[in-house]
């Protein structure tokens, strides 16, 4: 068992199934663009938690400066 990179900030652990590293790959891909599969299957464990949990951070960034940016233009209850 290992702490799931897509759930809370807990220390309750979760297995990673293979939605989750779908998920983690769409994200990385979104973030640095094309990654082919073999090399993402070849990524050290480590290295893709860590590279996931700074691109989660990353998005979170983008959708506060979004959800600002359409506050300041007028848009009500943007989501």
């Amino acid at each position: 068992m290992i702490n799931s990179p897509l759930g809370e900030q807990s220390k309750k652990k979760e297995r990673v199934i293979e939605e989750d590293l779908e998920v983690m790959h769409h994200n990385l891909m979104k973030m640095y663009g094309w990654i082919p599969l073999k090399e993402f299957k070849e990524l050290p464990l480590s290295t893709l938690f860590g590279l996931h949990n700074q691109v989660m951070k990353e998005i979170q960034k983008q959708e506060e400066l979004r959800l600002y940016t359409l506050k300041y233009y007028g848009v009500k209850n943007p989501k």
